[in-house]
């Protein structure tokens, strides 16, 4: 390839990567180094917007967007003064512009037990955690509305049995009024592992999906009202699979039997990082950082891209080892949401 073509060459691979990234929502997250970050949509790696909170540390996932008001949430602690918090990061800027103080206590573990969800059409968020009252079913979890406009905090439900889980996640459906969420479980009448609770915060209701797979990812999915989260399911050794096999689910919150589909299985990558995952719904593209089977957290990881109506792996590309990815990811669906005022006003590459 003489200079001429592969100049030819590469303008045209340019052109392709910004046709791309023009057609897919942004990507966002937190990295607990450099806090809010711009994610590129194609190589999966992040890039600071602004400065990092100094004194306030996050755990995987507690995180919800709001593209409406160009926010970005996230349930953090605050090292200085052990508070619990929900911060508002401004997508364009970084600068937190909005600190809500949590009513929970800290757990040992950074944002144990405690999730935040965004409803994107009012832009009240939704917060879970533990009450501190541990009985044979485990601790119950308040849910509380905090108003966007007052801040005012109000108890709209309870989870009446639960136990915090690394690796759990939430999730909010404007259109239904619920609140999906996981929690483990410690009792002798449930089976092990998350368990998923939809929580209708109109009046309170609480349901526990029973035969729901243990899921460690929820995206809710505004184009077709699905909720998407990630599973994994022992191999069947005799039939040739591998030890695990990796689950791309949803259960379709505007069927009230709750019925788990199976979109796709694979088994290239196994290993997930707890809860990080986004679904960009124009493009059909479920993602999130996985690795193969049989990795250390040294070893490489992948941004993988999964088409969500046929569970096929469109595209995985290497973004290091665990200790450099960020810490969520949310995406921007502003072309899908009925009441979008703006975007953001810094680009994402």
């Amino acid at each position: 390839m003489n200079l001429l073509a592969a100049v030819h060459f590469l303008f045209f691979v340019a052109l392709y990567l910004a046709t791309i990234r023009a057609e897919r929502a942004p990507l966002f997250g937190f990295s607990n180094t450099s806090g809010l970050v711009s994610i590129d949509v194609v190589s999966g790696l992040a890039t600071p917007i602004g400065s990092p909170a100094p004194d306030e540390l996050e755990a995987q996932q507690l995180s919800s967007i709001d593209p409406p008001r160009n926010l970005l949430y996230m349930s953090g602690f605050n090292a200085s003064n052990s508070q619990l918090n929900v911060l508002g990061f401004d997508l364009a800027t970084g600068d937190v512009t909005v600190t809500i103080k949590l009513p929970f206590l800290p757990n040992t573990f950074v944002g144990l037990g405690v999730y935040i969800a965004v409803d994107t059409h009012t832009g009240d968020i939704y917060a879970t955690g533990p009450e501190w009252r541990v009985g044979q079913d485990g601790e119950r979890h308040i849910v509380l509305r905090i108003d966007y406009d007052t801040k005012k905090q109000t108890n709209v439900g309870v989870i009446p049995k639960g136990v915090d889980v690394i690796g759990g996640d939430s999730t909010f459906d404007p259109i239904n009024r619920v609140l999906w969420c996981t929690y483990g479980s410690s009792s002798k009448t449930q089976s092990k592992g998350n368990h998923l609770y939809a929580v209708h915060v109109d009046n309170g209701a609480v349901e526990e999906i029973n035969d729901s797979p243990q899921l460690s990812t929820l995206n809710y999915d505004s184009s077709t009202g699905r909720i998407y989260g990630l599973s994994i399911r022992r191999g069947k050794i005799t039939q040739g699979e591998p030890d695990y096999v990796r689950m791309l689910v949803f259960i379709d919150s505007n069927d009230e039997t709750r019925a788990v589909q199976v979109v796709g299985e694979e088994t290239e990558y196994i290993g997930g990082d707890a809860a990080i995952a986004a679904i960009d719904e124009g493009a059909r593209l479920h993602m999130s950082y996985m690795q193969p089977p049989n990795q250390t957290l040294e070893d490489p990881w992948y941004f993988v891209s999964i088409d969500a109506d046929k569970g096929d792996i469109v595209d995985a590309r290497k973004v290091g080892n665990y200790f450099t990815l960020p810490w969520s990811l949310e995406a921007y669906n502003a072309n899908l949401r009925r009441d979008v005022v703006a975007g953001p006003s810094s680009s994402t590459d």
